[in-house]
């Protein structure tokens, strides 16, 4: 098992274990992302990091057949983190490029991927889910998919 993340940009300090990274002896990978004070998985560049080097990672091991992505709390991403994007706007545009290039990293992994929605998907937290090959989602009342971008009547960004 791996664990990874770190802390920058002055965000509060999240819980020391960012994500794990298991595999059977069949090759499935299960990445289990906990990232935040609720394990919320907002995407921030803090996230972005910690999810580029669980990919990484994942790249680099050869072992690894398939992928299984899942939330470690209630959500499986509760999307965008807005208030660290009201305090950076011009931040904010590099990082949802960012989160563009790593998702077109994950639907290009070469292996098969599965989204185990665990919870809430909110937004670019639901485009995670869906750059994944297949996806599952417990039956739940807790969790919701949603695109509040179509709601608020914005554009989404080429390619999705």
């Amino acid at each position: 098992m791996a664990t990874g993340g770190g802390d920058r940009d002055g965000e509060k300090t999240p819980p020391p274990q960012h994500y794990s990274l298991e595999v059977d002896e069949r090759g499935v990978g299960v990445l289990t992302l906990s990232f935040g004070p609720k394990a919320t998985n907002l995407f921030c560049p803090n996230f972005l990091r910690v999810l580029q080097k669980a990919v990484e990672e994942v790249e680099r091991d050869g072992s690894i057949r398939s992928l299984v992505i899942t939330g470690g709390g209630k959500y499986f991403s509760a999307g965008l983190n807005t208030k660290w994007m009201s305090k950076n706007p011009f931040g904010s545009i590099l990082m949802v490029k960012s989160s563009y290039r790593l998702l077109a990293r994950i639907l290009a992994l070469g292996i098969p991927t599965v989204a185990a929605i665990n919870g809430h998907a909110v937004g670019a937290g639901f485009f995670l889910a869906l750059v994944c090959d297949h996806r599952v989602m417990a039956k739940t009342k807790k969790g919701y998919l949603l695109l509040p971008e179509l709601d608020l009547g914005m554009p989404l960004s080429p390619g999705f």
